[in-house]
């Protein structure tokens, strides 16, 4: 942890909890993901966006999308999608919802005896990965040559009035310097313009 900063013991999946601890000043800042921040126009929170990387589909070892060459959305929604709590992750919910992959349970008329015969549900169930989440997961999951078409990053939420409080901009500060040899190991991490050059 940076000097001067205390890590909450908070885990919590999703935004609306995490925005409500800062809004309250029980928590100073928060670091989330994108495309889900605070709405531009919210008269108490800001996010300050220090990267940006694409989305990709994921799978274990073993999956039969595995080497499959020019996929498509259609062959993802043949097998379950990882499932979110409702109301999470609003942005995200909203552009899955339209592809058709949010809270995906097994639909038996997807079933096809030769990709599902052997296998669990937990086997063929695709998730959703950047590469810092593959970085610090340390699993053994598979990126499929997919993207989504929406963006991640990260992002630091807080309160309007201790945008420009040096603790901050300390904080800032060093998460884009870890970020930058992150970025340099992975070319698709995109450290924020405005961000860097402050």
């Amino acid at each position: 942890m940076p000097d001067s900063w205390i890590l909450g013991l908070a885990n919590i999946v999703g935004v609306p909890r995490n925005f409500q601890l800062v809004r309250e000043r029980i928590v100073d800042v928060c670091l989330t993901g994108l495309p889900d921040g605070p709405p531009a126009g919210d008269p108490e929170l800001t996010s300050i966006e220090l990267s940006k990387m694409p989305v990709f589909f994921v799978v274990r070892p073993g999956h039969p999308l595995i080497n499959q060459a020019q996929l498509s959305f259609a062959d993802i929604a043949q097998y379950p999608t990882l499932a979110l709590p409702p109301g999470s992750y609003p942005q995200v919910e909203a552009c899955l919802k339209k592809l058709g992959f949010w809270n995906d349970h097994v639909r038996m008329f997807r079933y096809k005896r030769e990709n599902w015969e052997g296998k669990t549900e937990a086997e063929l169930t695709i998730g959703y990965a950047t590469s810092l989440s593959m970085e610090v997961s340390g699993g053994d999951l598979v990126k499929l040559p997919l993207e989504l078409p929406f963006a991640s990053g990260e992002v630091l939420v807080c309160r309007r009035d201790f945008i420009d409080h040096p603790r901050l901009l300390a904080l800032q500060a060093l998460l884009l310097s870890r970020l930058a040899g992150l970025a340099e190991r992975y070319g698709d991490i995109q450290l924020h313009k405005q961000a860097a050059n402050d």
